[in-house]
């Protein structure tokens, strides 16, 4: 890109390069717009959840979200009441055919059944958890992921929700 040199338009600017950049279409070209539009969206629609259940805390989604992870919000009998975008990304599954469903349904034949029981018995006593565990695609196609799940408690201190955030794992890590 040449630059021109600026004219000076009062005596107390001083001379330097122009840059143009084509700021009228930067909204449509950036690369990273879709991501900002979906996490957006993504916290708007969890803000809704949050004020419809009455949560006494907002967790806070932004930076998980923005880093790339999945987030799932489940009921107390581990039915799926919300997901993030990303999560299709990453599952295959859309919201629409998760919704009402448990993350069992991610879950298969070398799903470890110790760790299964392990994240059940602490989200039984409404605690958090954290663990890596191989779940499964759409496809069937398998994959290693860390989750951490956290109880959501409502204003009155009663544990109605969980949030999970899934992050998936290179191959190195797991």
């Amino acid at each position: 890109m040449k630059s021109q040199p600026v004219r000076n338009l009062s005596n107390q600017e001083k001379p330097g390069p122009i840059v143009r950049i084509p700021l009228l279409c930067w909204d449509i070209a950036h690369p990273q717009l879709g991501k900002y539009q979906e996490l957006a969206s993504d916290l708007s629609s969890f803000a809704r959840l949050a004020a419809d259940l009455n949560w006494q805390w907002m967790p806070e989604l932004r930076h998980p979200l923005n880093d790339g992870q999945t987030v799932v919000v489940t009921d107390r009998s581990s039915r799926v009441v919300w997901v993030s975008r990303g999560f299709s990304r990453l599952t295959g599954y859309q919201a629409g055919e998760m919704l009402g469903k448990t993350p069992a349904l991610l879950q298969g034949p070398l799903t470890n059944t110790a760790t299964r029981a392990f994240v059940r018995q602490r989200l039984a006593r409404c605690e958090s958890v954290t663990a890596t565990i191989q779940n499964y695609r759409k496809d069937r196609t398998p994959y290693w992921c860390r989750i951490t799940i956290d109880p959501l408690f409502n204003k009155l201190a009663e544990c109605t929700h969980f949030m999970a955030v899934e992050e998936e794992l290179p191959k190195h890590a797991r």
